[in-house]
């Protein structure tokens, strides 16, 4: 399929989240979020922005990232495994935890730095 310019990516990204379990361990649980890309200038501006804070606030910095970037999700469900439509207050619920927040941002970076600045840095 040839390339195809816009002006703007979207991308539908699928999502492991480590949900933490009783006695131990974790329930990896997927899904899938939808995530619009940054140019490159905007994207490492935000990421150099992160990396400056102190750690102890750098999830804030990774949850303005995804509220900025995510624009939906298929997957996510509640206790009585209803859709949970996707919304800014629905994400902003989601990403209050840890394991939520991690996987988000981990498939954020996979998107859009992984492969593609890989192959770049072994000069291909």
């Amino acid at each position: 399929m040839p390339f195809v310019l816009r002006e703007e990516f979207e991308v539908e990204w699928p999502v492991k989240v480590m949900v933490p379990r009783d006695g131990g361990g974790f329930d990896q649980q997927p899904c899938k979020v939808r995530f619009k890309a940054m140019p490159i200038d905007e994207a490492q501006e935000k990421r150099a922005a992160i990396d400056d804070l102190p750690e102890d606030e750098q999830d804030a910095g990774h949850t303005e990232l995804l509220m900025d970037t995510m624009v939906g999700w298929d997957g996510v469900i509640d206790e009585d495994k209803n859709p949970i439509p996707f919304s800014r207050d629905n994400l902003k619920t989601a990403l209050r935890f840890q394991f939520v927040l991690t996987a988000f941002v981990k498939a954020y970076s996979d998107a859009f730095s992984g492969a593609g600045k890989q192959k770049r840095r072994r000069g291909n």
